[in-house]
């Protein structure tokens, strides 16, 4: 995660500053700069996953999004 806080920052995406209350802790805000990019990158992938979703159906779509956010909550689970 350090690396990849330390990647962004150097790009100007985020900035990242000491949590005062625990040094343990990094507090990361988004930049004008990381903001710009992010909506960039969704509006490149908007089209892709519009295709995909056409191809697939949006009632099967519709039907694999508790499944994929059951897996997304799982995988965010601390350790």
């Amino acid at each position: 995660m350090t690396n990849t806080l330390s990647k962004l920052e150097l790009a100007g995406y985020i900035h990242v500053r000491p949590d005062w209350d625990d040094a343990r802790r990094k507090i990361v805000g988004i930049s004008p700069a990381g903001r710009r990019a992010r909506d960039e990158a969704l509006a490149g992938i908007a089209p892709v996953i519009t295709e995909i979703v056409d191809e697939i159906g949006e009632e099967r779509v519709r039907a694999a999004l508790p499944i994929l956010r059951e897996l997304r909550i799982r995988l965010n689970r601390p350790e």
